[in-house]
């Protein structure tokens, strides 16, 4: 038996995740920056200009932690002279971690983690110069295995396994989407 082939994510979609995930960013800071939580100590107004550099409101190039609200998760990261540098973490609505990672001169580096509202891992795997490398691992809110799949340069490349429930081997798939035996 094998899984509907919309299991995997196309090159195509892969490419458009890869731009949300680039300009989401910026639109998040916009957004929170008109946003913020009111009973803050300390509050700091920054921009982002088309330079892709967060600026503070004096025109400087920012360094500190950026916090706020988005969709009603809070979000934080770090910003070194203007670029987001170090870690950057998204929290549910219920306050368990959503995503962490670490981002280098503003492009997603080593090991991210996503996790379900329960706090159970989703999916795992690195980033290296803000694509997608090396093996990625998908999880079934129940914490089960669901998918592993390698990346290479953002792309799928090699072998793809989809896993049922019951840990059972369902499909595996070459990154061209071709069917291969077990």
């Amino acid at each position: 038996m094998f899984v509907n082939s919309n299991f995997f994510l196309s090159n195509k979609t892969l490419k458009i995740a890869r731009s949300f995930f680039f300009f989401m960013p910026f639109i998040l800071v916009f957004y929170f920056i008109s946003c913020t939580d009111r009973n803050e100590e300390k509050k700091v107004k920054t921009e982002i200009k088309f330079d892709s550099l967060i600026y503070d409101k004096d025109g400087n190039l920012f360094t500190g932690r950026m916090k706020g609200k988005v969709y009603n998760k809070n979000i934080e990261y770090d910003v070194v002279k203007g670029k987001k540098n170090g870690g950057y973490r998204l929290y549910h609505e219920n306050g368990k971690l959503g995503i962490e990672g670490q981002i280098e001169n503003n492009k997603n580096t080593g090991l991210w983690k996503y996790y379900y509202s329960n706090g159970k891992v989703e999916s795992k795997g690195h980033f290296k110069n803000d694509l997608a490398e090396g093996e990625w691992t998908w999880y079934y809110p129940s914490g089960r295995l669901k998918e592993t799949a390698e990346f290479k340069n953002g792309e799928r490349d090699g072998i793809a396994v989809i896993y049922n429930e019951n840990g059972e081997v369902i499909e595996k798939r070459i990154s061209e989407g071709k069917e291969i035996s077990e």
